[in-house]
């Protein structure tokens, strides 16, 4: 019998793939995204190998989209005491760029570190 982890025990280290353009002219006209929502669900069970497939983050913003997940934990499968720890890599928009703190950061489904 498989035993589904609970998300709700997740680590999330977001990492913030920033846009930037060298081009000064663009500055005077990109707007700053402040804050990030980020919806989080996975289908790990224990026993199963690692699989970055297994985490779904997704966003409902048309600022920013979600470029790629990776899972951080060591080892190749997923043990009953293991706490997910997932890399969340963003990509602003074009005419967009961050401008946040980590307590603008929103998760649903995970715990940011």
């Amino acid at each position: 019998m498989k035993k589904t982890k609970s998300f709700l025990s997740i680590i999330i280290t977001a990492a913030m793939v920033f846009s930037t353009v060298g081009m000064t002219s663009w500055a005077d006209t990109r707007k700053k995204i402040t804050s990030v929502s980020l919806t989080i669900t996975s289908d790990i069970n224990i026993g199963d190998d690692y699989d970055n497939d297994a985490v779904e983050v997704e966003s409902a913003s048309t600022r920013y989209a979600v470029d790629s997940v990776e899972i951080l934990n060591s080892g190749f499968m997923w043990e009953a005491d293991d706490t997910p720890q997932v890399k969340v890599y963003l990509q602003a928009e074009e005419d967009f760029y961050f401008s946040l703190t980590s307590s603008k950061v929103r998760l649903k489904g995970a715990t940011y570190v």
